[in-house]
């Protein structure tokens, strides 16, 4: 069940963030309108996974993100242990969950908006470094969560708009670069997604960056969190 609940919210906040994206897109459109008719809503996005993450928060924890879990399978900073095994069960979940939220927004929203998670070649540098910052952000504010003492509040309502509004703002950090969406997903798995579902040169060149850079970030936020923040 943990699994389900896991895969579940990986794919609605897929599903969020495909049609945050659309939205992009689609200001950028000849003909379809302006920049002052159609608004990309961050609140809307927030509040989206502010209700994601309530969704399976004493369930799963709701991790949804490869790099959320390998944090916590590394340093076993959850109450009880994180066990490993689970947390590879936890990562092909999401992996699941990732390409169910693009099938689901592909059908449901009826768009034909292709997004393309794609940068330029001379912004390859940067991008890497933004990536690794979003997630090292991203992966710390969740290790702060686990344990009572380093926790912001314990009230948990609080708690879950606190790791809401950093999950879109390490996306905002991570997708400078990125021309049209103006935010990374941050998350492996649903960055592989949109590439499958959305094939063009510039995202396949891009993959690597989505697809591993992030797990970087969360490496350094678990160092810095168990050997700085937690010693200070």
């Amino acid at each position: 069940m943990i699994l389900v609940y896991e895969c579940v919210g990986t794919a609605m906040l897929t599903s969020l963030i495909a049609n945050y994206y659309a939205i992009k897109t689609l200001r950028h459109t000849p003909g379809y309108g302006d920049n002052n008719t159609i608004q990309t809503d961050n609140v809307g996005l927030l509040l989206g996974m502010f209700v994601t993450i309530m969704f399976s928060a004493r369930i799963s924890g709701s991790h949804f993100n490869p790099c959320i879990t390998l944090g916590y399978m590394i340093g076993n900073v959850k109450i009880g242990k994180f066990d490993r095994i689970l947390g590879f069960l936890y990562i092909a979940a999401q992996f699941a969950g990732a390409f169910l939220g693009c099938i689901f927004a592909k059908i449901f929203s009826g768009s034909t908006v292709d997004i393309e998670l794609g940068i330029n070649g001379g912004d390859i540098v940067q991008t890497i470094i933004l990536e690794i910052m979003g997630s090292f952000f991203l992966v710390f504010m969740y290790l702060t969560s686990t344990e009572e003492k380093t926790k912001f509040t314990k009230d948990a309502a609080i708690q879950t708009i606190i790791l809401a509004g950093s999950y879109l703002g390490a996306m905002l950090i991570a997708g400078v670069k990125l021309e049209i969406l103006d935010a990374s997903p941050v998350n492996p798995a649903i960055a592989i997604a949109f590439v499958f579902f959305n094939p063009t040169a510039k995202a396949f060149g891009s993959l690597l960056i989505f697809g591993t850079m992030s797990l970087v970030g969360s490496v350094l936020a678990l160092i810095f969190f168990r050997f700085v923040y937690k010693k200070t």
